[in-house]
């Protein structure tokens, strides 16, 4: 797990956005236990609302360069890990609530999806740390 602003992170964003001319926006949510859940699923949709606003009229959102960069036809969200959770309910999320000016979600990239549930599934152990260690 890295930081939005962590080396692995920047390079994990930064070759997509450089090979494919696409604008690459990482949220930092708040982590548990601190913050439980559904925060960061909150703060996610929030900061993809932010994100979308300058589409909007009387966007409360006056980033410029976000107006002029971003094509909002074409919006993508994904994650690694963790971060694919949170995209997977951020889609969710969007299937029921609108996007600010009316922007629809085109895709999404699940990497190595995080999820974990209160019941094993198949050989899944109820040891998270077992879990962990066998993903390295």
């Amino acid at each position: 797990m890295a930081a939005a602003f962590a080396s692995v992170q920047l390079s994990v964003s930064s070759k997509p956005s450089s090979r494919t001319a696409c604008l690459v926006i990482s949220i930092e949510y708040r982590l548990a236990p601190e913050h439980p859940l559904p925060i960061a699923y909150d703060g996610c949709w929030t900061a993809l609302q932010w994100v979308v606003s300058p589409n909007s009229n009387g966007a409360s959102n006056k980033e410029p360069w976000l107006s002029t960069c971003a094509d909002f036809d074409r919006v993508y969200v994904g994650g690694v890990s963790a971060g694919a959770n949170l995209t997977h309910n951020t889609l969710m999320r969007a299937g029921s609530d609108a996007l600010h000016g009316g922007v629809k979600i085109k895709g999404a990239f699940l990497a190595r999806p995080y999820f974990w549930g209160s019941n094993p599934v198949g050989s899944e152990s109820k040891n998270m740390e077992e879990t962990e260690n066998r993903l390295r």
